[in-house]
């Protein structure tokens, strides 16, 4: 699983990784927490019980 940077506590996005971390996604920025929150409360939703097997990145474009 390939990881988006994301601001938190232990991963400020003015912290000492984000010259590297940043500019290497499609949205140049840090993800938010809440952007992670809302992809999760989506997958355990009732509007995914046809979703299975499948790959959904929430990496801000890291791997596209």
């Amino acid at each position: 699983m390939k990881r988006r940077p994301a601001h938190t506590e232990m991963n400020p996005e003015d912290g000492p990784l984000s010259g590297f971390l940043a500019p290497r996604t499609a949205i140049k920025r840090y993800g938010r927490v809440e952007e992670i929150a809302e992809m999760v409360a989506y997958l355990v939703g009732p509007h995914t019980d046809n979703v299975t097997g499948a790959m959904l990145n929430n990496d801000g474009g890291l791997s596209a």
